[in-house]
Parts: C-alpha cells; sequence; structure tokens
C-alpha cells in the first residue's frame, strides 16, 4: 500500500525492492490504489484497501496465490492503512457492498506509518499532522469528531486476536516521532496474543527504502524472513 500523506502517490513508485525481493521468494505481489485526499475523505481509503483486500482474497487462486495466506505492508500513509487494515477485519460499515467476505490478513508489516492521528502522547511537537488532516484528509476537524479519529487510529485498535506484526520504525524520521511508533510498539506488544516484532533503524528517515540501499535491502530480508516465518507457523498449526 503506497504512501504520499494519503494525497499523492500511486501503486507502481513505491515497494519496488521490497516486492523484487519476495517475488524472488517465491511470493506473488499486489500493489494497489486508494482514492486521495482532499477530493475523498475517510474512511474512504481504508474501505478500498479493504475492497482490494477482498479481491485478492476472491481472484488469487487464479494467479498462482494461496487466498488463505495475505501479508499486507506499506510506508508512511501506507503504513498507516496497513495497520488499520489488519486491526479492523469485522467492521462491516468498511465493508460495504461486500461485508460477507474475509478481509482479515495473515499478518502485517507497517513502515514508519502514522499509527496516532489524536497524538494522545503528545510526541509531534512541530510535526502536529492536525491542521493537515483537518484540511486534505478528515471529513471534520478533531475537535468536533474526537471519537472518529481516534477509531482510525491504529493506537487505539490494539487487540488480544491481532495477527503478527512486523513493526519498521525510522529513528531520525521528520515526519513521523520515533516516540510515536514506539508507543504503537507498546500497546501492541501489551495486548496482542501473536507475535509483534520491532525494528528501529538508527539514522534512517522516513521512506527510506525508496531507494535500493543496503539498508532497504537488509530490510527487504528481514520482511522475507519474517513473512515465511510467519506463513510456516500457520501451515504448521
Amino acid at each position: 500500500i503506497h504512501g504520499g500523506a494519503w494525497v499523492t502517490g500511486q501503486k507502481d513508485q513505491q515497494g519496488q525492492p521490497l516486492l523484487d525481493h519476495m517475488t524472488r521468494r517465491g511470493w506473488i505481489g499486489a500493489a494497489i490504489n486508494y482514492p486521495l485526499g482532499p477530493k475523498v475523505r475517510f474512511p474512504d481509503p481504508i474501505i478500498d484497501v479493504k475492497r482490494a483486500i477482498a479481491w485478492v482474497r476472491t481472484n488469487i487462486a487464479e494467479h498462482g496465490g494461496d487466498p488463505r495466506l495475505l501479508v499486507v505492508t506499506g510506508g508512511s500513509a501506507g503504513g498507516h492503512l496497513t495497520a488499520l487494515a489488519a486491526l479492523t477485519p469485522d467492521r462491516a460499515d468498511w465493508q460495504p457492498g461486500f461485508e460477507d467476505i474475509d478481509t482479515s490478513v495473515t499478518a502485517a508489516v507497517p513502515m514508519y506509518g502514522a499509527f496516532d492521528f489524536v497524538d494522545r502522547h503528545g510526541v509531534r511537537g512541530r510535526a502536529e499532522m492536525r491542521p493537515f488532516l483537518e484540511r486534505m484528509v478528515m471529513p471534520s476537524k478533531l475537535a468536533d469528531d474526537p471519537t472518529g479519529w481516534d477509531e482510525v487510529s491504529p493506537m487505539t485498535l490494539a487487540r488480544p486476536d491481532a495477527p503478527p506484526f512486523l513493526i519498521v520504525g525510522a529513528a531520525d524520521d521528520l515526519l513521523v516521532p520515533i516516540e510515536e511508533t514506539r508507543h504503537f510498539v507498546d500497546a501492541m506488544q501489551a495486548t496482542s496474543r501473536a507475535a509483534v516484532g520491532y525494528v528501529e533503524l538508527p539514522h534512517a528517515q522516513h521512506a527510506f527504502d525508496l531507494i535500493n540501499s543496503q539498508r532497504t535491502a537488509r530490510v527487504t530480508h528481514a520482511i522475507g524472513e519474517f513473512c515465511d516465518y510467519v506463513v510456516g507457523d500457520r501451515q504448521a498449526a
């Protein structure tokens, strides 16, 4: 799921190093688009992400994939949507017209995502997102609908039955404070019964994986190992 602050980007612009690596490991990749702000507002982006998951689950067998084993990943806004999709498989109102299709995922790998729209820990400082979200992304102001903002914040959605997560944070991220990622990791590890791994990359910046660097290669390899482990564990069970 591509990033771009929910207002820009498309599926062929990001994730290529990871998709190439996973293909070599025998996986099938599906990159998706979703509607962008400010023309559309939440929950439309997450609805389209779930629609894409439903399409993959329904059709991937025709392309050689296993619909029972589906891992979702993305960076930045895509990292937020990754976590949000993985933590809300039972939101029927976010599946209009396809409520009966299973949109749960086997595992999730959100990278340098925004996990808390309401900034409940007060870590954003100069990286405050509220004005931008009100102007471009959300259908309401935070003061008018704090519950609506909270329900699209993965921070508040950690649940015991969450799928396995591997969360990737960039220590020098100027757009998403690393403290926000750490708080999300803490919430997930305190709540989920499944594995919650965390990789924090020293000196890394937001969207570090857009180029195929040595750092990117190491992270894509780690993600591949995590995905293979999760699938092996699921098949053994």
